[in-house]
């Protein structure tokens, strides 16, 4: 959803001065808050110089984490400092979180940062709970945790002009 959350582990990322790469996974049940092509559209408006897309098959849900940590992070993305959220997780069932990430990273010559994650008014900002809040009609809550106002980005087409009778 790149709410606040992920605005600042980028804006984190940005301040290290490197290229920054966002790497992001596309479901093939979509249950995002934005489309694929709009997390693309924020992703570039907040900063992201690089963002990878990796489609998420019964094969890539077994890669173990050591292999998603040298073959993508390392080989692919050349990553030299990753920053997450505590409760990043990947890999095969989700083996891989961030002290596992930051072992790696010791033996493989990069650095890892972990940052908790933020909370609005005693409550975790999450997808879920922005998702759970659009679903309920509370747009200004819901923008408040995605720090822009929610949009929807598509074609309009002509239809059967009902609205005009609304």
């Amino acid at each position: 959803g790149l709410h606040r959350g992920h605005r600042f582990l980028v804006q984190e990322a940005k301040e290290t001065g490197l290229p920054v790469v966002m790497i992001t996974f596309l479901f093939p049940e979509f249950c995002g808050i934005y489309s694929y092509e709009e997390k693309k559209t924020l992703a570039r408006q907040i900063g992201v110089d690089y963002y990878v897309e990796i489609f998420v098959t019964k094969e890539f849900m077994k890669i173990e984490p050591d292999v998603f940590v040298e073959e993508i992070l390392v080989e692919k993305c050349d990553a030299k400092k990753v920053v997450v959220g505590a409760d990043f997780r990947f890999g095969h069932n989700r083996a891989g979180d961030a002290e596992f990430l930051k072992k790696k990273s010791e033996k493989l010559g990069f650095e890892v940062t972990v940052f908790e994650k933020l909370t609005q008014d005693g409550e975790v900002i999450s997808s879920t709970r922005i998702r759970n809040l659009l679903s309920q009609g509370k747009m200004s809550q819901a923008n408040l945790l995605l720090e822009t106002p929610y949009f929807i980005q598509g074609i309009v087409e002509t239809g059967n002009q009902i609205g005009r009778k609304i």
